[in-house]
Parts: C-alpha cells; sequence; structure tokens
C-alpha cells in the first residue's frame, strides 16, 4: 500500500498544474482583502467572507486532480503499468483515493491559514468576530481571540467531507467514463446545477454543502439542517470509497 502511495504522490508532485491552484487561491484572497482595506473588517473575520469566494477553485482542483488519477490515466495508458507490475488493484484505487484525500486536505488548509495571514498584513488587527457589520454571538458571548480563531479555523475546515464526497463523485465517473474531457465536463455541470438547482433539492447539492456547513458552525446554528448536510457528506464518502473500489477490481484495464 505505501508504495503505490508513494508512487501516486511522486506522479503528483511532478505537475505542476497542481500548484498552479495554491497560487490562484493566493491572488482570490489579496483581491478580496483590498475591497475590505477601508472597511472594519478585521483579519480575524476575514477568512468568513474570503474562504468562500475559493470555493470555485477548491471545486475545480477536486474535479482536476480526481480526473487526472483515473480518466487521464486511462487514455494514456498509465493506469496499466502498476497494475501489470503488482496486480493489486485494490491497493492501486486506495492509493489514489487517499492521495486526493491529502492533497485536498493540504488546500484547505493552505486556504484558511493564508486567508488569516492575508488579512493579518492587509487589514486591521481586530480580533472580534464580524459578521456585516455586527459582532458574531456564540451562547451571547462575543467570539474573539484564540476562541475565535479557532471557531473560525475548524468552522472553514468542515468544508473538506463535501469536496472528498465530491471527489469521490468523480473517481467513479472517471473509472466508468475513462474520458477526462466527459468527466471534467460532467463535473461542471454538476457545479452549475449546485447554484442554480432548486432549494428544495439542497441536500442533493455538495457544492451547497461547501457554503452552508461553516456558516452553520460559525454561528453555533446546530440542528437538523446542519445535521443532513454533515450526515448526507458523510454517508455519501462511505458509499462511494466502497463503489470505487468495487468497480476497480472489476473493470477491464489492460486491454
Amino acid at each position: 500500500m505505501k508504495k503505490f502511495i508513494d508512487f501516486e504522490l511522486y506522479k503528483q508532485r511532478k505537475n505542476k498544474f497542481y500548484y498552479l491552484f495554491f497560487l490562484i487561491i493566493l491572488i482570490s484572497h489579496i483581491i478580496k482583502a483590498n475591497q475590505f482595506i477601508h472597511t472594519d473588517m478585521n483579519w480575524m473575520s476575514f477568512p468568513l467572507v474570503s474562504v468562500p469566494d475559493t470555493v470555485l477553485f477548491l471545486v475545480l482542483f477536486v474535479i482536476y486532480i480526481s480526473s487526472d488519477l483515473t480518466a487521464i490515466e486511462y487514455e494514456k495508458g498509465l493506469i496499466k503499468l502498476p497494475i501489470m507490475v503488482n496486480g493489486d488493484r485494490k491497493n492501486l484505487i486506495k492509493a489514489k483515493i487517499l492521495t486526493i484525500i491529502m492533497w485536498l486536505i493540504a488546500l484547505v488548509i493552505f486556504d484558511i491559514m493564508l486567508s488569516f495571514l492575508v488579512g493579518k498584513i492587509m487589514l486591521n488587527d481586530g480580533t472580534v468576530l464580524i459578521s456585516d457589520g455586527k459582532a458574531i454571538l456564540l451562547g451571547g458571548v462575543k467570539l474573539e481571540g484564540i476562541r475565535a480563531f479557532v471557531s473560525v479555523f475548524f468552522s472553514e475546515i468542515s468544508i473538506i467531507l463535501p469536496l472528498i464526497c465530491l471527489a469521490m463523485i468523480i473517481v467513479y465517473g472517471g473509472l466508468v467514463l475513462k474520458n477526462a474531457s466527459s468527466v471534467m465536463g460532467m463535473g461542471f455541470l454538476y457545479y452549475i446545477l449546485s447554484l442554480i438547482g432548486p432549494e428544495k433539492l439542497k441536500y442533493l447539492f455538495l457544492v451547497r454543502h461547501v457554503y452552508k456547513i461553516p456558516s452553520l458552525l460559525i454561528k453555533g446554528e446546530f440542528g437538523i439542517e446542519l445535521s443532513l448536510y454533515i450526515a448526507i457528506s458523510l454517508i455519501g464518502i462511505l458509499i462511494l470509497y466502497f463503489v470505487n473500489i468495487s468497480y476497480f477490481k472489476r473493470v477491464e484495464i489492460l486491454k
């Protein structure tokens, strides 16, 4: 298993396109901070308005990396090599899924911490969390200092769950369709539908989870809506994880 993970990471580290997303996120935060220079926005609150602006880039990264490790490798014939050498399909697909998750966690943490850093450099030093010019209260108490930092970090990092679930969907699409253009098109269409789809279907659109889960967490709204968003993402990850492994073990590859 470790050899597969090392092999996948080696290939991915050589792909300079991955690092472009890190640069784009940096530029996005700088542009966003520039809009708040002459306002009461402080660095502690900045991630609450800046990280949501990077969701498109996070989704595009998920679509690209999930397609790159499945459909693009099918097209180039690269997916055959480790199977011909080792024959262990189960650990190969596990390694692909795990490295996608590793990259995604790294990018999301980078996104959040960079938003703090850009805010610290470009905005004022206030540490009381604000939204629309008003202090955010949790249990009737203002969130500030280290408590505010922890609240923002953990509310924003929650976006990893629906993004991983989305990655599992794209991986399955890549394994089935074996065509990168089709898979990326499918992923982007799903993103558009998530934005314009009817409200009554909101729980089916994972991109909406990415926006809603942090918003509900930071406000302390720990109700049914939040529970459903989290449960759907977790259940989706578990089901699709085993579906992907099962499908990859039996699909024709070596033709």
